[in-house]
Order: C-alpha cells, then structure tokens, then sequence
C-alpha cells in the first residue's frame, strides 16, 4: 500500500534560485535545502507531486502525464545588478501515477484531466533549491475552482497514492502575502502592515491545525493580502493530509518585499474512522 509520507508548502520566488547559486543563503534558501536533504536521505520518496501556485486553470485540474519534465521561463528577468540569469530544471515523470491521479479525481467528479505543461518557476524553483532531479515527478495544477473541489481534489490524490503502492511527498508552493503590485527595488526591505496581519492570522491557524478556518478570514483583509493562488495551496494539502492536520512552521522570514514567505511541513493524520 503506498503512502503520502509528508506534504511542504514552501516559497517559490526565482531570486531563491539566485541566492543558492551564489552561496548567499539566507532564511528561505536555507530551509530548502535542509527540506531538499530530509526528502533525499529520510523520506526517500519514490515519486514527488508538486502543484505550482502559477498553474491555475479555470476550466478544471489538471496533470502532467509525461515521462520527462523540462521547465521553462515564466519570471521576469532581474535588473542588471542581480545577473538577468535563467535557470532551467528537468526532472523524470511518474505516468501510471499521473494517471491513476486523473482518474482518481475524475471518480471525485471532478473535471480531471492529463496536460502537456512542464515545469513552471512556481514548481522548478523550489525544486531546484531543494536539489530533487533524480526524483520521478508529477506536476500538477493548483486550478481556480473553488476551495471545496481544491480540498476534494487533495483528498483524490491521497486515495490515489495509497492505492498506487507509491511512497509519495506533496509539495505545494506558494505564499501568504503576494503584493508584488506593491514593491519597488529601492524599497528592499518594504514594510505591508495588513501583509503582516494577514501572515500572523495564516500562522496560527495552520500551526493548530485549523486550515479550513482560512475560508472565515476578513474579506478585505484577503483582498488586501492577495495570497497566492487564493491559499487553494492549503486546501489542497488540506485534502492530502487531513482537514485537522497542524503544519509545523519551519521558517518564516517576515514581511519582506510585500510577500511573506513561510514554510511549513505537514504530517499525514490518520484517515477519520
């Protein structure tokens, strides 16, 4: 019988790639590769799905069925003074388990169904700082359909997982606050006190378990944090790990940028008897 041995959800921004390049490090670098080192030599999955924040399709959800992945360039390119580097990222695929998860979720009743994609820098950035190539992978979407189908859906690939005899680690990227309107490159160090609020709200319901609270939020506070991907990221988990399951906060490097880059690992709770 497989296994969902954990789910992550992480930051995704492309200068992550820079720093690790460089060797400059820093908090959201740093916890990657620590997640990078645990996958590789403690959880040592057999495959990894990954559910890129910037893949949101309105039409329904979607997989990846190929049986390699290549990434490609969807950032802007960083002025001048940071390198205007491209990064690329290739990765094997899994496609029995890309289809065992379309057709899981097409027994859900939901609108389920294989895409040619690749990897965007929502997915291969995180990827890349957590150095997971030589892991079969399966990119899925995150897609705008509303969060009871994001949740149903997570809970159709934790079904399909552990019929597919597959040791399996989710990692859905994304952030709490996503003002990228907001930030200029002579404000490095912006400072967005609603971003702020909304981030402290995020933490402690996810840290106690209480992820489908997210829905009870302020709607103007929502509006003004813009999380990324609508926090669909969590619902998603949510479905893969269970609906009371805490996350651990691993790292959170604060209101930086207008965007709050948080990082949590989530334990699979037992199924509800």
């Amino acid at each position: 019988m497989g296994e969902v041995l954990r789910g992550y959800f992480v930051p995704n921004g492309s200068y992550l790639m820079e720093l690790a390049e460089d060797g400059v490090g820093g908090p959201s670098v740093e916890v990657l590769q620590e997640i990078g080192r645990e996958i590789r030599t403690r959880l040592r999955p057999d495959t990894l799905i990954v559910a890129s924040p910037h893949w949101q399709p309105k039409s329904g959800f979607f997989v990846d069925p190929a049986a390699r992945h290549e990434s490609f360039n969807d950032y802007v390119l960083r002025p001048a003074p940071f390198g205007r580097r491209f990064f690329s990222y290739t990765a094997t695929g899994d496609p029995e388990l890309a289809q065992a998860l379309i057709e899981a979720g097409r027994a859900a009743g939901l609108p389920v169904g294989p895409k040619s994609y690749g990897l965007d820098h929502g997915a291969f950035c995180p990827l890349k700082v957590m150095d997971l190539p030589t892991i079969p992978t399966v990119p899925i979407s995150i897609s705008q359909r509303s969060n009871a189908e994001t949740l149903l859906w997570g809970e159709a690939i934790r079904g399909a997982v552990e019929r597919s005899g597959r040791r399996v680690v989710v990692i859905a990227p994304g952030n709490l606050t996503h003002r990228l309107d907001l930030r200029a490159e002579e404000e490095r160090a912006a400072f967005f006190p609603p971003g702020a609020d909304f981030d402290r709200i995020m933490i402690e319901l996810v840290t106690s378990g209480r992820l489908m609270e997210i829905d009870k939020i302020d709607a103007e506070l929502l509006r003004q944090a813009a999380p990324e991907a609508g926090n669909r990221p969590f619902f998603l988990l949510a479905g893969v790990v269970g609906k009371d399951a805490p996350g651990r906060l691993l790292k959170y490097h604060g209101m930086r940028y207008s965007v709050g880059d948080a990082t949590f690992a989530f334990d699979v709770a037992a199924p509800a008897r």
